[in-house]
């Protein structure tokens, strides 16, 4: 396996030094080099060259228009509902804004916080505003009598009130688009809606269950930790191993793991003694723990990575595997983003510069 991962890894160096590679025919809009490349979001990718953060569509075009590279400042990373949250370039007074997929300053700068848009809402402030606005910069729900507004899934928003400090006597409920309160400030703890069923404490320091659109515990609160449903099943930890569990907990995947991550194209990535591999959701383990890392499946290939000697060293890389755990792309890459919409950023080894390859 050494040798065949080695003489890979030669080859991969010889197409960066300008001779040919098969994989050359996979990398998109002519070699591009980006200094920072996130993954693609309805057609459209965050890039940064040249020190200006732009986006690029999949046919290599860029919009026409950019912003300031600047690590002191949050950047989102991706178009949610047609719409990207963007920032002015006055770094000393940075207001928030939103382009379309044209690239279209939609929503002028002028928000002092702002999150993306979900379920075709975001959530905006400034000195006279805070509340929700549409896609088009309009005003829905305001003048809503909560501490903390968050964004809405599945047509529900959590808020809630921060009590007598911000790090104690939180009290969390929800809301529906009609500003009604459909769930009461009762909870220690709600996270967003997910297939239905959120992830709640009812009290501080207290165990976690599952509640419904209505509030209703659907799984009593009996778990250390809970994640949000994923393709029907919801990791859970006990005695510090995680497991599954379905909508009615009854224990799916009994609680042996280290690491979980949620269900993606039937498959979950889980790991056992610092390895990862997939298992199905029956539990069967389809693709062995052998990987130091293991992402998601997405557009029918997983990020993974190695360990690999190479020039007398050890170094971890990157590749895709396939789901019967073969690899799609070799574990050539220094760094690497999975696919999203047919297309995934990579840093080959031997270079600093980020390209995007297609399957």
């Amino acid at each position: 396996m050494k040798k065949i991962l080695l003489v890979v890894l030669t080859i991969c160096s010889n197409y960066i030094f300008g001779q040919p590679h098969p994989i050359a025919s996979k990398i998109a809009f002519n070699g591009l080099f980006f200094e920072e490349a996130m993954p693609y979001y309805e057609h459209r990718a965050l890039v940064s060259i040249d020190g200006k953060y732009k986006y690029i569509d999949t046919m290599g075009n860029f919009l026409p228009y950019s912003f300031i590279r600047n690590s002191e400042f949050e950047v989102e990373k991706n178009f949610e509902n047609g719409r990207a949250k963007v920032h002015n370039s006055n770094l000393k007074n940075i207001k928030y804004g939103y382009i379309d997929l044209s690239g279209k300053l939609i929503v002028d700068y002028q928000y002092d916080y702002a999150t993306p848009f979900s379920d075709s809402l975001a959530v905006v402030k400034n000195n006279h505003f805070f509340g929700y606005i549409d896609i088009h910069g309009n005003a829905v729900l305001k003048n809503l009598n909560y501490d903390i507004l968050t964004s809405f899934h599945e047509n529900i928003a959590i808020v809630y009130n921060t009590g007598k400090t911000l790090s104690s006597d939180f009290l969390y409920g929800a809301i529906n688009k009609k500003r009604e309160l459909i769930i009461p400030l009762e909870f220690n703890r709600i996270d967003d809606f997910k297939e239905g069923y959120a992830i709640a404490q009812k009290e501080q320091g207290g165990q976690f269950g599952v509640i419904d659109k209505n509030g209703k515990f659907v799984i009593r609160p009996k778990y250390e930790l809970l994640q949000s449903f994923s393709e029907g099943l919801a990791a859970f930890m006990k005695d510090d191993k995680w497991g599954f569990i379905d909508i009615k907990g009854n224990v799916i995947v009994k609680p042996i793991y280290d690491e979980v991550r949620d269900f993606s194209e039937g498959l979950a990535a889980v790991s056992f003694n610092d390895k990862y591999g997939f298992i199905d959701k029956k539990g069967n383990v389809v693709i062995d723990l052998k990987f130091n890392i293991a992402h998601d499946f997405l557009d029918g290939m997983a990020l993974t990575s190695i360990e690999v000697q190479h020039e007398g060293r050890i170094k971890e890389l990157y590749g895709f595997i396939d789901k019967k755990g073969d690899w799609y792309y070799q574990p050539i890459f220094k760094d690497a983003r999975g696919f999203t919409d047919g297309f995934a950023a990579v840093k080959f080894d031997g270079q600093n510069k980020w390209q995007y390859i297609t399957k």
